[in-house]
């Protein structure tokens, strides 16, 4: 809704002791990107679950998942269709039952091509905001060890729990699926060239926004709920 209609209806809310926020575009927007994370390593020794997360950019640092606040696990699907069409016609012939020779055209022919492809998302947000991100393309699964499996999917999850499993206080968020994100945030995209056209479909900017209204809401339900 628009920002002027948000605030009277949120004070309503809030008069009747209900937890409500209003989230705004330039809030979501203004999020920094989630810092993507390369390896963990566990900390030899510790007292306490701990790792060193070597990330992708910038310096590596040290992980207590005592201090994550929120786990949210998605798996995204990107498509990729390509049509290609011969452009010359093709000019058959046959006889009819009558004996008249008939000419007909096939018209143009087509081939289409899909390739689906998915991948594995992890957002980990400590208590003091910091998002974390493990992508199933770009992360080794090295901290596994022997529990290592064969397929992404499978290694995710791994992931995913034992991460849940040493942070017993994070909320879990795995309803990703589930929502329906608002079509603005659906990254379509068609490319036409001479006989061929491709229709490309991505996920990640609706993850990213799932993402972080998620936190946004956890945050808000967890504490005092203040508008954004």
């Amino acid at each position: 809704m628009s920002c002027a209609a948000a605030p009277p209806i949120v004070n309503k809310l809030r008069a009747h002791k209900v937890a409500a926020f209003a989230l705004t575009e330039s809030f979501m927007a203004s999020r920094p990107a989630p810092r993507l994370v390369k390896r963990l390593a566990p900390a030899a020794g510790a007292s306490e679950p701990m790792y060193l997360v070597e990330f992708w950019k910038g310096d590596p640092a040290g992980l207590r998942t005592a201090d994550i606040f929120l786990l949210v696990s998605a798996s995204l699907n990107s498509s990729s269709v390509v049509t290609e069409t011969d452009v010359g016609l093709r000019l058959n012939t046959r006889v009819s039952a009558h004996g008249i020779p008939m000419n007909w055209s096939d018209g143009p022919a087509a081939s289409r091509t899909t390739e689906t492809k998915f991948s594995h998302l992890i957002d980990v947000y400590l208590n003091d905001g910091t998002q974390l991100r493990f992508n199933s393309d770009r992360i080794s699964y090295d901290v596994l060890g022997k529990d290592r499996g064969y397929t992404d999917r499978e290694n995710a999850d791994k992931l995913a729990l034992r991460l849940a499993s040493e942070a017993p206080n994070a909320h879990i968020d795995t309803g990703f699926s589930a929502l329906r994100i608002p079509p603005e945030l659906s990254r379509d995209m068609v490319i036409a060239v001479r006989n061929r056209t491709r229709h490309q479909r991505d996920q990640t900017a609706m993850f990213d926004f799932y993402s972080i209204w998620s936190h946004t809401v956890h945050r808000g339900l967890a504490g005092p709920a203040t508008a954004p």
